[in-house]
């Protein structure tokens, strides 16, 4: 209970555990927070509440990648994070 999904992912790193298709749901949705996510190896970030026919779409989704698939989609969506994340802190949210 005293430890939150980042730091799950923090210890899964640390203990060299590669390859587990992790997808992050928080209340949390700021463009930081879903590059935090994804550098820390989740393959993708929802923000709750979300539609649960879109997060059965997700995980589906990411059952039928590739491992290099999912490399190549975790890179662009946190190039993508990233960039909204500067402009966020630039401009405010929306």
């Amino acid at each position: 209970p005293e430890v939150d999904g980042y730091q799950v992912l923090e210890e899964l790193q640390e203990m060299g555990v590669l390859g587990v298709r992790t997808i992050v749901v928080s209340a949390r949705g700021g463009e930081a927070d879903v590059e935090r996510s994804l550098a820390l190896g989740a393959c993708h970030h929802m923000v709750k509440p979300f539609d649960p026919d879109e997060f059965l779409k997700e995980v589906d989704s990411f059952l039928q990648l590739s491992p290099e698939e999912i490399h190549e989609r975790q890179e662009d969506e946190r190039d993508r994070a990233h960039l909204l994340s500067q402009l966020e802190s630039l401009f405010g949210p929306d």
